[in-house]
């Protein structure tokens, strides 16, 4: 019987070293941002741990499901974390580049209800309700 082969926290992939925590690749997406806190640090493994998929062996956007790329930092697809809303008791999840620069400003309803409406216009030219536009946490 060999010896034990240590396992990523997040993934479960084979750590880098003994003494790491993660796996490479996590550990190059852990170490992208400081996090100084360790609720931070806590909330950021866990948006991973959620986004991971085993099967494909890769992480996935929350909002629409795409695989992300977690080495190219131009590509629309590169892992980014974003807070569910704007405000306290907010969740942390991973998401692409282009969604979270798509979303910035919004809570998730309003995000959603926007890419729903503009979605409605594009597919059946329905009109968008100006309403929308009223958003809480828009402040540019």
């Amino acid at each position: 019987m060999g010896p034990s082969v240590s396992k990523c926290i997040i993934c479960d992939d084979v750590l880098r070293n003994s003494l790491a925590t993660y796996c490479r690749r996590c550990g190059n997406i852990m170490a992208r941002v400081e996090t100084r806190e360790k609720a931070e640090l806590a909330a950021r493994v866990n948006a991973l741990r959620k986004a991971w998929d085993k099967e494909d062996k890769c992480f996935r956007c929350y909002y629409s499901g795409i695989r992300l790329n977690d080495d190219n930092v131009r590509d629309p697809r590169y892992i980014t974390f974003d807070l569910t809303a704007l405000r306290k008791g907010a969740v942390l999840v991973v998401t692409a580049a282009l969604i979270h620069e798509m979303k910035a400003d919004l809570s998730e309803d309003e995000f959603k209800a926007i890419i729903t409406q503009l979605a409605q216009h594009f597919t059946a030219n329905s009109p968008v309700d100006q309403a929308i536009f009223q958003l809480e946490h828009y402040k540019r």
